[in-house]
């Protein structure tokens, strides 16, 4: 394999994409930050192929236009391990998605290897390679990137076509190549981490705590939140707490002084955004005749919670039958919405349904 090339320019990029537009395949990976900020901050692209390796430095390039091409291209292989937090660190600077996604973990839980397994372990299965783990807390934002830095970066997309060729004869050998290029697809067409601010109030955690005639004032106030928090690029907790939104919701405080006597209303956080949260509780006073907008549910029966027992033990069989990853099939939470009567999970679906979703629903009948 070639030198690595560290990227750090739109001429030097454009080589890479002209190189790459060659290629069938590329392994591909990023580094990001995103503990003080809202969006993650892309700092790195790391890009094997078997023409070359490289890492394009997204701190110092502007424009990343050309690269666009290289990800919105259907021809060419994209092969991420777990793939979600890089769609989402790409999406900031690419207005084109991603297409043709190969996700080794998904595909690694379709053909037996493990649950969410991590892709030092499949590196070591396939290849018996142990990672080095010395850069697991470097700050990728940081300018100039040492050469240890770079050789660490380069490791998470060196062996990613490796374990794509050893993971895919296991699929093909199971029949389940269809499954897996359905389930990538699935991800790119389910991109729920954008998150509109207008629906922030369906995540608010613990709003069926509050009230009833005081929610429609904690819904406005999720939802200021996240436009400020997206304007500012800051996380929304540094802009209000999630507990000090439910508290605030519920004993209504009427001035500064009373504001800053809920737990995690930091002087800071009451000084810059005192005023507009007694806004917007005068602009939502308590309405009782409302409806719920989050509503508490109702703790399971005793039957219930068996039934619950009987199928997660049925799922977890069949998972170990078929050799498959339960994660793929269904979770705690989609068997749980069954038994309180919601079909809208996706164990009722496609080939989940065919190969566990009948099975389960036999159970809870």
């Amino acid at each position: 394999m070639s030198k690595i090339k560290l990227v750090e320019n739109s001429f030097e990029l454009e080589g890479v994409v002209d190189a790459l537009s060659k290629s069938d395949w590329i392994g591909i990976d990023t580094e990001f930050l995103r503990e003080k900020t809202y969006y993650p901050l892309l700092c790195l692209i790391q890009v094997h192929s078997d023409l070359g390796e490289w890492c394009v430095d997204t701190v110092k390039i502007d424009d990343l236009s050309s690269f666009e091409e290289v990800l919105s291209n259907s021809a060419l292989c994209k092969i991420f391990h777990s793939c979600r937090q890089d769609l989402e660190a790409l999406e900031r600077r690419f207005s084109k998605p991603v297409q043709n996604l190969y996700d080794t973990q998904i595909a690694a839980g379709f053909s037996g290897l493990g649950d969410q397994v991590s892709y030092a372990a499949l590196v070591k299965e396939v290849s018996g390679i142990e990672l080095a783990k010395t850069q697991t807390r470097t700050d990728w934002s940081a300018r100039p990137l040492s050469s240890l830095q770079i050789d660490y970066a380069i490791d998470d997309v060196r062996y990613l076509d490796d374990i794509r060729q050893h993971v895919n004869s296991r699929l093909d050998e199971l029949g389940r190549i269809e499954w897996h290029r359905a389930e990538c697809q699935r991800i790119l067409d389910n991109v729920d981490y954008i998150v509109d601010a207008k629906e922030a109030w369906s995540r608010l955690k613990g709003a069926a705590k509050i009230p009833r005639q005081n929610q429609q004032a904690a819904k406005a106030l999720a939802i200021w939140r996240e436009f400020r928090a997206q304007k500012r690029d800051r996380p929304r907790e540094w802009i209000v707490p999630t507990r000090a939104i439910i508290e605030i919701s519920t004993k209504r405080p009427r001035d500064m002084r009373a504001l800053s006597s809920i737990e995690g209303m930091s002087p800071g956080i009451v000084r810059n955004a005192g005023n507009d949260i007694l806004e917007i509780l005068d602009d939502h006073p308590p309405d009782f005749d409302a409806d719920a907008i989050w509503s508490r549910h109702e703790p399971m029966d005793n039957a219930q919670k068996a039934k619950l027992k009987q199928a997660m033990k049925q799922l977890r069989a069949i998972a170990e039958r078929e050799n498959i990853s339960q994660s793929l099939l269904a979770n705690r939470s989609d068997v749980q919405a069954m038994i309180l009567q919601s079909r809208d999970v996706d164990l009722m679906r496609g080939w989940r349904y065919e190969l566990a979703g009948k099975a389960i629903m036999e159970v809870l009948n």
